[in-house]
């Protein structure tokens, strides 16, 4: 039988905070209860890797803001303010 979502879950939570080493793709879609079990039973089981796994946090980036220019709205308003459609 499959392992459950619930498994699943506690197992990437593992595998993001790095206290698990990766499985192979062909060993994770045939992933069944007892071996997912097996893989939480050191850490305390499904509920408390997901109560307690502090994911590691990325600094944020800090992005730089573009040079404030001048803007060209008030050239383009005083060109365009007399200019009338004629038909």
């Amino acid at each position: 039988m499959n392992a459950t979502p619930l498994q699943r879950y506690a197992l990437r939570l593992l595998f993001a905070a790095r206290q698990c080493a990766m499985i192979h793709f062909r060993a994770w879609k045939e992933l069944n209860r007892k071996d997912a079990e097996n893989m939480l039973a050191p850490f305390g089981g499904q509920e408390k890797i997901i109560r307690e796994t502090v994911l590691p946090k990325k600094a944020p980036e800090v992005k730089e803001l573009p040079e404030e220019k001048d803007s060209d709205a008030p050239a383009i308003a005083a060109r365009t303010q007399d200019a009338g459609l004629e038909l």
